[in-house]
């Protein structure tokens, strides 16, 4: 189970398997947020971290996600596309 990540995609092969997810385009690695939305506290929150007002728009972007422990987010593209299926297929 991924917490934030909007949707997942495991390719599997017969040498291993890759995850992609569906994540903000901002993380490079997993990062837990609370948000308590339409509240005085996400007012001072936000205030405290010197924000005007409180981040709720996200942009996701499918990323490919390395295994634990040190899981990483690697934007997908052409390239780190091809290198995800041909671990798994080889």
């Amino acid at each position: 189970m991924f917490i934030g990540s909007r949707g997942r995609i495991d390719i599997k092969g017969t040498n291993g398997s890759v995850k992609l997810t569906l994540v903000d385009r901002t993380l490079s690695k997993p990062r837990v947020t609370v948000y308590i939305l339409g509240s005085e506290t996400e007012y001072l929150l936000a205030k405290a971290k010197g924000e005007s007002e409180p981040k709720t728009d996200v942009v996701y972007r499918w990323k490919v996600m390395t295994n634990p422990p040190n899981v990483q987010y690697i934007p997908l593209n052409e390239e780190t596309f091809s290198e995800a299926l041909l671990s798994v297929v080889r």
